[in-house]
């Protein structure tokens, strides 16, 4: 039988990051390409709802936003990404 559950968002963008947990994902000063391109690659499937990326971004970030689309919130992280560089 078909079995197979989705992940999380955020456990997706964890394994991007190559991170232990979760937690490590908060804040900018990691390098995080690969969780950006990832976060950029999920933006753009139906895979995961708008308020999931509201969620994920809010904890990674640390603060409360609202996105129009998925397609923003990971270009919000993309840039949060970048002011830690």
């Amino acid at each position: 039988m078909g079995n197979h559950q989705k992940k999380e968002l955020l456990e997706e963008l964890r394994e991007a990051a190559h991170c232990d947990c979760i937690f490590d994902l908060r804040g900018p000063e990691r390098s995080v390409a690969h969780l950006v391109k990832r976060a950029e690659e999920l933006s753009k499937t139906g895979d995961y709802a708008l308020k999931e990326w509201t969620d994920a971004v809010q904890y990674i970030t640390g603060c409360s936003w609202n996105f129009h689309d998925k397609e923003e919130a990971a270009g919000y992280l993309k840039s949060f990404f970048s002011c830690g560089s």
